[in-house]
């Protein structure tokens, strides 16, 4: 009797090991076809030159997004709304200079890297 406890012991634990092995296979499975489905959707603006009404504005005509030094980037978090979105532009310009491709590519890392963030937030759930 106990050896058969035994037994049922194990094959309920390897079970279990093959139901969260499985999980985690599903798991990556999902978040590859998240960021293949979101690289979809980027591609058709890859080419694209940067938008008039407001990148004009707050890129190519934004001075502050040149400056690029440990005083303007400490400066960032006091004195703009949107310290985040700045810091962005200027590092941006810092690795692709004005080149619309470098923005973009950007845009897409940051972007799927929120759509994979609550993918895992919404299956703790």
């Amino acid at each position: 009797m106990l050896n058969f406890k035994l037994k049922l012991s194990i094959a309920r634990f390897s079970e279990q090991k093959l139901m969260q092995k499985n999980h985690r296979t599903w798991t990556w499975l999902c978040v590859l076809a998240l960021i293949l489905i979101h690289f979809w959707i980027y591609a058709g603006i890859r080419h694209q030159d940067f938008v008039t009404w407001d990148d004009t504005l707050l890129v190519n005509e934004n001075p502050l997004v040149k400056q690029i030094n440990p005083i303007s980037l400490f400066d960032i978090f006091q004195d703009s709304m949107m310290p985040l979105r700045d810091l962005s532009y200027r590092l941006d310009y810092f690795v692709w200079g004005f080149i619309p491709e470098g923005f973009k590519i950007s845009n897409f890392f940051f972007s799927t890297l929120n759509v994979i963030l609550l993918f895992g937030l919404l299956i703790q759930l």
